[in-house]
């Protein structure tokens, strides 16, 4: 194992939460200051400047980035450029999940609970939120949220999902992780198989 970066213009990171690798072996990642880019033999370069970025994910053409705020209403999508800048910031998606002041979970009443992202072979987006799981389409439509829990008469309780992927021989299986807990779910759509996320 070897440590690839472990600061941006001699300072430390603060607090490291998802990250994505190209085709290409460009990584894009997030910590609490904002979003990094780091491409092979070259020093790391902070592209995007904003407070508490979490889940980070590459279109399937790699020529937008989505990236998900937790203080935010929407899930934001960058154009990629070829120096790995990112340019054109805009709200893609707006979450259905909000933050609900002086709800009993102190995270809900906190933010949105938009953490890690995933994508499917079609383009859908799917993104970890205080709802569950929140779909867009590739146009930014939402449609729908896959409730995330336990389920039946005795254990009748939605779940906060805090990361996700696609897995299995076929990659229609759907894991999350989250509330002490992995649940997976199957589904008709499979995830991208050109890069690991």
């Amino acid at each position: 194992m070897a440590t690839l970066a472990d600061n941006v213009d001699g300072k430390p990171f603060n607090a490291l939460n998802d990250l994505v690798v190209s085709t290409k072996d460009d990584i894009y990642f997030t910590d609490t200051q904002g979003i990094y880019f780091l491409r092979p033999g070259r020093p790391v370069k902070k592209v995007v400047d904003m407070k508490n970025m979490n889940g980070v994910i590459l279109s399937k053409d790699e020529k937008t980035l989505y990236a998900n705020h937790k203080d935010g209403e929407y899930l934001l999508a960058f154009d990629v450029q070829a120096d790995g800048s990112l340019k054109n910031q805009r709200n893609f998606g707006k979450y259905k999940s909000i933050t609900i002041p002086g709800h009993a979970d102190p995270k809900i009443a906190e933010d949105n609970g938009a953490d890690g992202i995933a994508i499917d072979d079609d383009g859908r987006i799917y993104t970890a939120t205080n709802a569950g799981v929140e779909v867009f389409s590739p146009k930014g439509e939402y449609l729908g949220a896959i409730p995330i829990g336990l389920w039946g008469a005795e254990q009748n309780r939605l779940e906060k999902p805090q990361n996700l992927t696609f897995a299995g021989p076929d990659r229609k299986w759907l894991y999350t992780v989250g509330a002490n807990a992995i649940y997976r779910v199957q589904l008709l759509a499979a995830g991208i198989t050109s890069r690991g996320k």
